[in-house]
């Protein structure tokens, strides 16, 4: 039975002509929070830390950066994004959470498109977006 498996390939090159970027909160044990140069910060919610994840078009992880929970998102994007090689992207797709006119602006600069929804209570509009890709 592994002699048959054994050449066969189970997973995809990473693809980067699109890329997504997200975080996400992750709950720390209660004990954790006497552990010294740990990114856990102490919230209402608990013990918390954040990923910030990138992922390619085949939703593979190819960056990440773990915060305090309390970090908000776009203290850690820039960062992320320069860690990213994305020359060759064509778009990096983000939620209304990462809406920047900086960050808009770096992404840009590396010939990238950015499909980054603006949110509800800014006067631009939302026709830069292509939302196929942001659906995914």
């Amino acid at each position: 039975m592994l002699k048959k498996y054994r050449n066969r390939k189970f997973w995809k090159l990473p693809e980067f002509q699109w890329i997504f970027i997200d975080g996400s909160h992750v709950r720390a044990h209660q004990h954790s929070s006497g552990i010294k140069d740990q990114d856990i910060s102490k919230s209402i919610g608990g013990n918390s830390s954040k990923i910030h994840l990138a992922v390619d078009s085949n939703g593979n992880p190819i960056e990440f950066i773990i915060s305090d929970g309390t970090t908000h998102v776009m203290k850690i994007a820039p960062i992320l994004v320069q860690q990213l090689d994305v020359s060759e992207t064509k778009t990096l797709c983000a939620d209304k959470g990462y809406d920047s006119e900086g960050l808009r602006v770096q992404i840009q600069d590396t010939d990238t498109k950015a499909n980054i929804p603006r949110k509800s209570d800014t006067q631009s509009n939302n026709d830069h977006m292509d939302w196929y890709f942001y659906k995914i």
